[in-house]
């Protein structure tokens, strides 16, 4: 060891790096531009495995958080808005799909609780209703029941 460095250490200059190259640590800095981010969304079009995709969700996400402002102007570019929302396709059914059964538990636990039922009925009408598991059941109860004072 020498000096006070515990282990290898390096240094990146982003503002240096090739932009075809490297577009995916470009867009990590806290100063990506929007020409790094279309390089970035034109390189992963093609990649589709769930290791690929979690991959690029991971860099997103970073990117995302340190570059809020620039993917408000991302997002009202339409090409790349679509490109943005093809690469989150799944994440986004999966999202919606939560939703809506969160929506269609409200509505049954409503109507359950109107016509008097007891929870331990409500519970079971959404397991069957819904097709879910007891415990997922007693959360949305949880989160919908009637709070009583």
């Amino acid at each position: 060891m020498r000096g006070n460095i515990l282990f290898p250490v390096q240094i990146v200059v982003i503002s240096r790096l090739n932009r075809t190259m490297h577009s995916s640590l470009r867009i990590l800095s806290a100063n990506a531009d929007i020409e790094d981010i279309s390089k970035f969304l034109e390189q992963t079009e093609n990649m589709k495995t769930p290791r690929e995709r979690n991959n690029i969700d991971a860099v997103l996400q970073a990117s995302v958080s340190a570059n809020y402002e620039i993917y408000q102007k991302v997002r009202r570019a339409n090409g790349m808005c679509e490109a943005l929302r093809e690469l989150m396709k799944d994440e986004i059914e999966q999202d919606v799909a939560r939703g809506e059964a969160r929506g269609e538990a409200r509505g049954i636990i409503d109507t359950c609780y109107d016509l008097g039922l007891k929870e331990d009925a409500i519970l079971e009408r959404l397991q069957k209703k819904l097709n879910i598991s007891l415990k997922t059941a007693q959360e949305y109860l949880k989160t919908f029941g009637k709070q009583m004072i």
